[in-house]
């Protein structure tokens, strides 16, 4: 059987809609584990093009990282369907652009700065892993002694190029870790912009206007990927020193409850 009649759609994800690189966003249920994935659904366009297997291509290089949107399955057959999909793993919690707007529609603001904290570190291991390979563990040592993360061998650099709050996801890992660290883990997701340094040198992508380059970018201005990730661990620690509370959960409805 192939992936697509392994699931059920439950949902319309309605902010993934009408991006130029799909023709929706859904939630689905396996139909054996019951589990819940995102299917995201792409044109033949998009197919022809090529765009959508450098996309898969990215998310299978970048599997099972902690700090990845996971890709499950993919289906791009479309002798049956006008559409190709993609079954990825589900960010349950929303976006950090979602948290946000639930924020400013309440007029509030985070009581403990621990969160962005945790977003700004989960980010920067996530970015220095598509940047040098190096695992989890590997990144986080490295920026606990101050250090750059170096490049693992024959790793292919890759380049997000459109990283903002709507393209990272929260989850829990597990179940919340109270009060060890009550916040969700942070999950990039959305590869469509996503290049990698073979990509670049064999002109597989359009070329950009530098003057918008995203900020992991090669020529960007420092800090590059490899730099970061001891950085923001440097600027916890001195926020932690400094801190007279324990880190505070966020409200049940700041993530969608």
């Amino acid at each position: 059987m192939s992936a697509r009649f392994s699931y059920t759609p439950v949902a319309h994800v309605v902010q993934g809609e009408g991006g130029n690189n799909n023709r929706g966003i859904i939630v689905v249920r396996h139909n054996v584990t019951g589990k819940l994935y995102i299917e995201k659904r792409v044109g033949r366009s998009t197919i022809a093009r090529g765009e959508i297997h450098r996309e898969i291509r990215i998310m299978r290089q970048c599997r099972n990282h902690p700090h990845m949107v996971n890709i499950i399955d993919y289906y791009l057959d479309i002798r049956r369907f006008d559409y190709g999909s993609v079954f990825m793993q589900q960010g349950e919690l929303g976006s950090v652009d979602a948290l946000i707007g639930r924020y400013r529609s309440r007029r509030q603001y985070l009581v403990d700065e621990g969160f962005a904290w945790k977003v700004l570190y989960d980010e920067a291991m996530g970015i220095a892993y598509l940047w040098t390979g190096q695992d989890d563990a590997a990144v986080r040592e490295h920026a606990a002694l101050g250090e750059v993360v170096p490049r693992k061998s024959g790793w292919s650099p890759v380049i997000h190029r459109d990283l903002k709050p709507s393209n990272v996801f929260m989850a829990w890992r597990d179940k919340p870790a109270y009060p060890v660290n009550p916040h969700p883990v942070m999950l990039i997701g959305d590869f469509r912009s996503a290049v990698t340094d073979e990509d670049i040198l064999d002109d597989a992508v359009p070329p950009m206007d530098h003057r918008f380059a995203s900020p992991e970018f090669p020529e960007y201005k420092r800090p590059n990927p490899a730099e970061l990730p001891k950085y923001v661990w440097r600027g916890w620690q001195m926020w932690i020193q400094d801190r007279e509370k324990d880190v505070e959960k966020l409200p049940e409805w700041a993530l969608g409850g």
